[in-house]
């Protein structure tokens, strides 16, 4: 009998790691607007280091400055590995081309 895979199982129990596929990266975005807008199409209510599997639906909005100069802002929320993200990771990584105004 093999010890192998007995160790590679406690190794991996002992770490967390994850079995499976990695879910992947989702991203989303909601209106811009003076200020930080309220809300129409992020629902989630997650915090960051939460399990979720679609930033729309499981994660919470945070507010992104545009830095643009005009005070512009709109909301954003990222799920990346199957966990919510801080919100400077989901401005970073939402900010874009057709974002802002």
């Amino acid at each position: 009998m093999s010890w192998k895979p007995l160790g590679l199982a406690v190794l991996c129990w002992a770490s967390g790691c994850v079995v499976g596929p990695v879910p992947p990266t989702t991203t989303a975005v909601d209106q811009v607007a003076l200020g930080c807008p309220n809300p129409t199409t992020i629902t989630g209510g997650g915090l960051p280091g939460d399990p979720c599997e679609n930033a729309q639906a499981d994660c919470s909005p945070v507010c992104c400055d545009c830095s643009d100069g005009t005070g512009d802002a709109y909301l954003a929320s990222e799920c990346s590995g199957g966990t919510c993200m801080d919100g400077p990771t989901a401005c970073s990584d939402t900010i874009g081309p057709g974002v802002c105004p």
